[in-house]
């Protein structure tokens, strides 16, 4: 019989899943499975595209569906956190705007331009209309500012004439005032100014009576106006202090003090100095009210460091280099017959260096006579000047190699 018959004839009592297969027990042998070139990369875009057009909003229609199917099965039970799924986040559209073509010439400037009928053709036919333009010049309308600034007030300098002619008409209107008043009365006419050139003209017939009498009137008078004259002066006279004040503000132009803005320093390298040159060095210096040190070691060249206002600086570098006379002493000691000492060759008093500083170093003014070049060194160190020292000595002056 054939299988077949014999499947009928078992009937319900044949389980189907034991039949076995027609190719038999041998498993179907694997074969290569080959991957066509550019699937992967195709794969990959595909991905991408997805995720870009999620952030773009291109798949907010499946969000929609897909938290309206959760909202459903939540309403039936209740889902645990843990299991929900994560959304994406919904970014606005960007929207991309074609910009305009840039015109051949802008609207602004179609006033300034007609259309020229010669280059109708070409890429650009505009035409300057020079019929629009002129020689003058359209100025816009001032308009005021809300907050007016002061402007800074200049100082205006009188020239010697000026200055004349304006106190001429200070004292004319100062006069006229005066003979004002008295021609209303207010005040008393003054008694005539008399002197012995006009003795006879003015008191004629008292002179006549009692020419000695008037004479001695006269001549106090002359004496009381003179007085007057010399009180007058002497009060408008400034005081010795005063005096020492101003001339110290001369000298300190440009200087408030030791806390000024800037200072004007010179430094000074003198050969030898002794005697009466010594005297003039230190006394010049006061009287120019200068801060800095003299510093006179023996055998060794003496350090003039002196700061102090730019008019200051100018005449006493003047006074160091022009005017005084180093080799005056040596002159006077020398045994020559003719009596003539050595010439001065620019050497025995030599600036070193001259300029400006932000804040001086010194407090005041004073000489130190010390032995060695140590104790010159700590002196300038105790007021952060050492580097004064050091400047003279690597000071080489430039007719040197002459």
């Amino acid at each position: 019989e054939s299988e077949h018959q014999k499947k009928v004839a078992l009937g319900r009592f044949f389980d189907k899943s034991l039949e076995r297969s027609k190719r038999g027990d041998r498993t179907q042998r694997r074969h290569f499975k080959f991957i066509e070139h550019g699937s992967l990369l195709k794969a990959e875009q595909r991905i991408a595209d997805k995720v870009q057009q999620r952030r773009s909003g291109m798949d907010a229609k499946q969000d929609k569906d897909r938290d309206r199917k959760k909202e459903k099965k939540g309403e039936d039970e209740e889902m645990d956190p843990n299991l929900m799924e994560l959304g994406t986040r919904k970014t606005k559209e960007i929207i991309i705007r074609r910009r305009d073509p840039v015109p051949e010439i802008e609207w602004w400037d179609l006033k300034a331009f007609k259309e020229d009928p010669k280059n109708a053709d070409e890429t650009y036919p505009w035409l300057c209309d020079d019929d629009r333009y002129s020689n003058l010049i359209e100025h816009p309308i001032p308009i005021e500012p809300a907050v007016v600034k002061e402007a800074p007030q200049q100082t205006m300098y009188l020239t010697k004439k000026e200055r004349k002619k304006l106190r001429r008409l200070r004292r004319q209107q100062r006069n006229q005032e005066i003979r004002d008043k008295i021609k209303m009365g207010l005040i008393a006419a003054p008694p005539p100014k008399v002197k012995m050139s006009n003795l006879m003209r003015v008191l004629s017939e008292e002179a006549v009576a009692d020419p000695s009498q008037v004479e001695a009137q006269v001549r106090a008078q002359m004496e009381k106006r003179k007085k007057d004259h010399e009180d007058r002066n002497a009060r408008s006279k400034l005081s010795p202090e005063e005096k020492k004040a101003k001339k110290q503000q001369r000298w300190e132009a440009g200087t408030t003090g030791n806390n000024a803005a800037e200072s004007f320093v010179s430094v000074y390298k003198i050969k030898e100095l002794a005697g009466k040159n010594k005297y003039l060095v230190d006394i010049n210096a006061q009287q120019f009210h200068f801060t800095g040190v003299c510093i006179i070691v023996s055998d060794m060249p003496s350090l003039v460091v002196v700061e102090g206002g730019a008019r200051a600086i100018k005449r006493y570098r003047k006074l160091l280099l022009r005017r005084m006379k180093w080799k005056e002493d040596a002159a006077e000691d020398s045994d020559d017959s003719d009596g003539e000492g050595k010439a001065a060759d620019g050497m025995d008093c030599q600036l070193v260096w001259d300029g400006v500083v932000k804040t001086r170093s010194f407090r005041n003014w004073k000489v130190h006579n010390l032995k060695n070049e140590s104790e010159g060194r700590k002196v300038l160190r105790e007021r952060g000047a050492e580097q004064y020292w050091d400047m003279m000595e690597r000071f080489r002056p430039a007719n040197a190699d002459i």
